[in-house]
């Protein structure tokens, strides 16, 4: 798969874009969303002018997948804090929040347990 290299070779090239339930699990979260989106002031991202981007994540962070200062606003254990960093920097991306909801959804980890999650779902439009 292709990695999250500053030079990606198909910027722009995407009208919508998905990424669940995945960013509080990469290295750099905020690497991602401007691969995604592009930087402020400079490169642009894989997402086409007016395209869609759908995020879902429960801010659920690990040191074991993103360094701690790496979280999105910190280490606030409900999350508020990553949920108001993300609105800040996609707005400065160029992104408009169209939608956001909870969305709760059970794992099935195996035949004994289930873990429920509630993952925050937002809609962006690339402006």
């Amino acid at each position: 798969p292709p990695s999250l290299h500053p030079s990606l070779p198909f910027s722009g090239a995407y009208d919508a874009v998905l990424l669940a339930n995945v960013l509080c699990r990469l290295p750099d979260p905020r690497l991602a969303l401007e691969m995604i989106g592009g930087r402020e002031g400079g490169r642009e991202g894989v997402l086409a002018p007016g395209g869609l981007f759908m995020l879902t994540t429960p801010f659920s962070w690990k040191e074991c997948f993103t360094p701690k200062e790496k979280w999105l606003g910190g280490a606030a254990p409900d999350g508020k804090d990553s949920h108001a960093e993300l609105k800040r920097l996609m707005g400065g991306l160029g992104f408009k929040l169209l939608k956001e909801q909870e969305m709760p959804l059970i794992i099935h980890q195996h035949a004994r347990l289930f873990e429920l999650i509630t993952p925050m779902a937002t809609v962006w439009q690339k402006m």
